[in-house]
């Protein structure tokens, strides 16, 4: 859908819309005319500016087409009417669609769609750490396993809060998780995760699925500590599992099932990308995907800086890093085109891409990334011994 389309969809299902932030919204807030509607704004926002729909009658005008369309995936400014400054506004698109959904008359079947994808399974986080966060948080926006399914235990305090604070249960013990539990994550630090396995071997029972996030830790030995007969899955994910774009790998025990395998699956499928490889590769995961968003964060933040350096203000240049890299990385998976192929029709000949790419070259960056990889798998490898 263009944004003109969501435009005129967006004003026929309301009367009228209002953008405001409750956090910001004070005394010195204003409407600004536009095409002879009105868009409420504060004198600064958030990044998370909430939307809501405005408080008016049918009579009202205002109007919802208030971005300039040229700016539809990014950084939106209003057109202002004279007499009054520009406030530069920072809207997603994705919550400019869900308007779209909540105000159509098929809402309510998206809902039940969303309902009919609930996993009817319990799950446990066994270490509430940030990437069990990720995950939790995750499964519980994507509608595959609300807030009220799972379980979460840590011996930190603050983060048993963190978890409550979203909806999921914070409980004392290991054993209460896995008596509450039919799928239990261990997501506890690899030197740990025998002393927890052997803790719950009389608590383990035949309904319960064990999927392991620990890196280096083997299924022969996650087997050993859980007993014979544990079902287990071994699975290397990643943080972005929280936006819902993990890129992640899993690898079957010998008693885990087929079923097992495809209910793994749709867990992660939910918040991004998930294959089956051999075990003998999950080293090889961690090192890349696993590890891999640190390293397009120091990328970003490098690009950023560069930005800075040639005159850019900082939060332009850190938004336009990411959002170059989340492009390019879009680019590659949906054109299915090789990366040199995508790199090599931007770099014109004596153009400026080029001339960069030469300085990248002299950099070493393939070499210093390809590096990274290898030495993030050798330690995960280390990590299993």
């Amino acid at each position: 859908m263009s944004f003109a389309q969501a435009c005129r969809k967006v004003s026929t299902l309301f009367q009228g819309i209002a953008i405001v932030s409750p956090a910001t919204l004070g005394p010195h807030s204003r409407h600004t005319l536009i095409n002879g509607g009105a868009l409420q704004i504060a004198d600064s926002f958030k990044a998370n500016t909430t939307i809501l729909s405005a408080e008016c009658s049918k009579n009202s005008s205002y109007s919802f087409l208030a971005f300039r369309s040229g700016l539809w995936q990014g950084q939106f400014a209003p057109l202002a009417a004279k007499r009054t400054s520009v406030r530069k506004l920072s809207i997603s698109s994705k919550i400019i669609n869900n308007l779209i959904a909540k105000a159509s008359p098929e809402a309510n079947s998206e809902e039940e769609t969303m309902a009919e994808s609930s996993l009817d399974v319990n799950v446990g986080f066994i270490g509430a750490g940030q990437m069990a966060e990720a995950m939790a948080r995750g499964f519980s926006k994507a509608g595959v396993v609300p807030a009220s399914q799972q379980f979460a235990t840590d011996p930190s305090e603050a983060r048993r809060e963190v978890f409550s604070s979203f909806g999921v249960t914070a409980l004392q013990s290991n054993v209460e998780v896995a008596e509450k539990s039919d799928v239990i994550f261990l997501a506890v630090k690899p030197y740990v995760v025998k002393k927890v396995l052997e803790e719950l071997q009389t608590t383990l029972t035949e309904r319960h699925l064990i999927v392991s996030i620990a890196a280096g830790v083997t299924l022969e030995q996650l087997q050993a500590a859980a007993g014979k007969g544990a079902r287990i899955v071994r699975v290397m994910p990643n943080t972005p599992c929280l936006v819902g774009e993990t890129a992640a790998a899993l690898s079957l025990g010998k008693h885990a099932t087929e079923a097992d395998g495809e209910l793994v699956q749709k867990l992660f499928s939910a918040v991004g990308l998930v294959h089956v490889v051999p075990e003998n590769l999950l080293d090889a995961v961690t090192g890349l995907s696993g590890s891999g968003p640190a390293y397009i964060f120091i990328a970003i933040e490098a690009l950023a800086d560069g930005g800075v350096a040639a005159g850019l203000p900082r939060d332009i240049a850190l938004s336009l890093a990411a959002q170059t890299v989340k492009g390019a990385a879009e680019m590659v998976l949906q054109t299915g085109k090789h990366p040199g192929v995508l790199k090599d029709s931007v770099a014109s000949p004596g153009g400026t891409t080029i001339a960069g790419l030469h300085e990248l070259e002299k950099g070493g960056v393939r070499s210093t990334l390809i590096n990274a990889v290898l030495a993030a798998a050798q330690r995960s490898k280390e990590l299993s011994k």
